[in-house]
């Protein structure tokens, strides 16, 4: 018992002790660690890369805040280069994306007249080439790499519409423009589309698209009715959406492209909020219907 005794007095001794001791109320003052030298670069290894230096803000012509049903503030200029057809909104200080439109089977540009009016006027440099035949987007793409070449005109970001077999063109060419300029963005709008017109390959062609599309059928039109456009529409992967236009037969569709292929450019090209919210409301209007969203 003694033994038990002389051992927790002890034990009380030590903690005891330990818990004046190490409270650190009489400790002396620390003296304070030595800095960590810097390593010593290896002369062998080779120099940091400096970090690159972000790339200057583009301010583009187009305006967000617009109407998109009527014309907008931009004046034109009109000019031909042979068969590319120029539509050239006046502007100053800021940088004009460039918009091609694809004519459809025996119609001329002048017949879309409406269409690419819309577009200049609202900073978009258009740039179309007039052809009988233009599925295969041969000849739109000569007209889009002419307008790369102007002054304060965007190598990034473009519109591709067409109508009828240039339907058909508007998916060739942004098929083209992608696989020749990786580092692009397309707003594809395909009228109306009489999809495989001067593109056989089309089958191949349309799953390899990467920009947005919007497809276009008309509710009364009767030369691509929907079922035609049902050919190609389900082999696009991109994001992509179809709206019916109501009312439109084949040769009246110019103020449903130039509507809302313009609120769809926008939103795509410039990710402008009213944009979208327009175009995603363009359902609710009498005057269009969703097929696929």
């Amino acid at each position: 018992m003694n033994a038990l005794f002389k051992t927790c007095y002890f034990s009380l001794t030590v903690f005891i002790f330990l818990h004046t001791t190490g409270c650190g109320r009489d400790e002396a003052p620390r003296e304070p660690l030595p800095p960590i030298p810097a390593p010593t670069p290896d002369p062998n290894l080779p120099p940091r890369p400096s970090p690159k230096p972000k790339p200057p803000e583009v301010k583009y012509c187009v305006k967000e805040n617009v109407d998109f049903s009527k014309n907008g503030s931009y004046r034109i200029k009109t000019r031909s280069a042979g068969r590319i057809k120029i539509m050239e909104p006046v502007t100053t200080d800021c940088i004009r994306p460039i918009m091609t439109f694809c004519n459809g089977t025996g119609a001329s540009l002048f017949f879309y007249n409406e269409v690419l009016r819309r577009f200049a006027s609202h900073g978009y440099y258009v740039s179309s080439y007039e052809t009988a035949q233009s599925g295969s987007g041969k000849e739109a793409l000569k007209a889009v790499e002419y307008a790369m070449k102007q002054k304060d005109v965007s190598k990034y970001k473009f519109a591709a519409i067409g109508h009828s077999q240039g339907g058909q063109c508007a998916a060739s060419v942004t098929y083209e423009l992608e696989r020749k300029y990786p580092d692009i963005l397309v707003a594809s709008i395909h009228g109306q589309p009489a999809y495989g017109m001067s593109r056989a390959d089309y089958t191949r062609i349309l799953p390899k698209i990467k920009s947005p599309v919007f497809a276009i059928s008309g509710s009364r039109d009767t030369t691509v009715p929907k079922s035609w456009v049902n050919r190609g529409f389900p082999l696009i992967k991109a994001d992509k959406v179809w709206y019916e236009a109501v009312g439109a037969h084949h040769l009246n569709p110019q103020s449903w492209f130039a509507t809302g292929g313009l609120a769809f450019s926008n939103m795509v090209l410039f990710e402008h909020k009213k944009a979208e919210n327009y175009f995603m409301g363009l359902p609710l209007t009498d005057y269009w219907k969703v097929v696929y969203q």
